[in-house]
């Protein structure tokens, strides 16, 4: 049943993870490019953080401790890939919008203020969804740690 839920948790990460791509990829090309390498990063390890659940909840109480400890180090490697592609989005839309600023003093003024704004739009979608990507895999280990019976000795 848990396993259930984590694969649910897992999809609703990755279809978070993937909905953030196809926002990007209205972007830049250069800001699209960086996320989807990062998304393919943060699928990978959903799939590993979910993996390493199943195989402890298969197996003895004693290798629940193992399970909970890789789970957290999973959440934490995360939030860490999390932070760096928010970083490095928010850097390269940053001078996206730079270049755009200095193109967009030759045209319309109404040109430059929708460019600014699909700019601002695309980075917080993609701060958004990393963010509940993070807490839905926090939620998922909390629930599992939850669950798992204490270990005797």
């Amino acid at each position: 049943m848990a396993s259930k839920k984590i694969d649910e948790k897992a999809t609703e990460v990755k279809k978070a993870i993937q909905k953030v791509g196809a926002a990007v990829k209205k972007g830049e090309a250069t800001v699209a490019s960086k996320v989807r390498s990062t998304e393919k990063k943060l699928l990978a390890t959903v799939d590993q953080v979910a993996a390493k659940v199943k195989k402890g909840e298969a197996k003895a109480k004693q290798e629940q401790v193992e399970v909970k400890s890789a789970v957290k180090s999973g959440l934490d490697a995360m939030d860490r890939a999390a932070t760096k592609a928010v970083d490095d989005v928010t850097t390269k839309a940053k001078k996206a919008a730079k270049d755009l600023e200095k193109s967009a003093k030759a045209s319309e003024k109404s040109a430059e203020t929708k460019v600014q704004a699909q700019a601002k739009k695309a980075k917080a979608a993609v701060a958004d969804v990393l963010h509940k990507a993070s807490d839905a895999l926090e939620k998922a280990s909390q629930k599992v740690a939850k669950s798992g019976k204490p270990v005797k000795k």
